[in-house]
């Protein structure tokens, strides 16, 4: 589990998509397991949480399959896609 708070250090915001864009257990724990993501945050937090699954899933996948960066970034898009046509991904927005 990885918690953001954005108002708890002056000064300093950390969001959920930031932590997911600097971590590489994304594609293993969401996928590879499965597990399945729960978000909480305002209406600005969809489209950025999913590049940065996107990102953290492409890693993923570029460092458990013999695949190049076009082929993992293809892959890591049609898996964040499929959490949420699946109901893996749930996020609550306001």
């Amino acid at each position: 589990m990885h918690t953001a708070f954005s108002r708890d250090t002056i000064g300093k915001k950390v969001y959920v998509q930031d932590l997911i864009a600097v971590e590489n257990d994304a594609y293993q724990n969401l996928v590879e397991q499965p597990g399945m993501l729960y978000v909480c945050g305002n209406r600005n937090l969809p489209r950025p949480l999913r590049e940065s699954l996107k990102i953290s899933f492409a890693r993923g996948i570029k460092s458990t399959m013999a695949v190049d960066e076009n082929q993992a970034v293809t892959k890591a898009s049609k898996a964040v896609e499929e959490l949420y046509i699946h109901g893996l991904a749930q996020q609550e927005v306001w």
